[in-house]
Formats: structure tokens, C-alpha cells, sequence
């Protein structure tokens, strides 16, 4: 039973996580963003949650600090808008 209320706690967490998303996207005026979380053992960043309209799926997707935009605005800890990310 404690597994079951891990994985549960992590289900909450992860909806907070999308719903946070989505309003700040909301706010921005944003059509599509992603948020990643820094996994403390490996120092990657893993996405977490991402929302689009063009339906992407995207999994298992990760970049080391410094490394895309990603990883540049952990780099630099500052806010990067990007306009158009084609």
C-alpha cells in the first residue's frame, strides 16, 4: 500500500506541475512550453510536462545543463522567450 500512495503522491504532483503549465502559458500567451525538472543524481534536465497544439508527443526527453535552450537557461539562470522556435 505505500507504493500506491507514492505513486499517487507523484500523480498529484504531476497534474500540478501540467495545470501550472498550462496557466502560465495562458498568461504569456504562449501556444506551446515545456518544464523541466534537474534530476539531482545524473544533472540532466527531464522534461516533465509540455503542452502544444500540434499534438507532438514527445518522451524521455533530457539535455544536460548548458546544452539547448533548455539547458542555457539553466546555465546562465535567467528567463530566455523565444519567439519562434523553427
Amino acid at each position: 500500500m505505500i507504493a500506491d500512495d507514492n505513486q499517487e503522491k507523484v500523480n498529484k504532483v504531476r497534474e500540478f506541475l501540467r495545470d501550472s503549465l498550462k496557466e502560465i502559458m495562458s498568461v504569456l500567451r504562449a501556444e506551446s512550453g515545456s518544464l523541466f525538472l534537474l534530476d539531482d543524481k545524473t544533472k540532466e534536465l527531464v522534461l516533465e510536462s509540455y503542452h502544444n497544439h500540434t499534438q507532438l508527443s514527445l518522451h524521455k526527453v533530457k539535455f544536460r545543463v548548458g546544452e539547448g535552450v533548455t539547458g542555457k537557461v539553466v546555465e546562465k539562470q535567467a528567463p530566455v522567450l523565444v519567439k519562434d522556435i523553427d
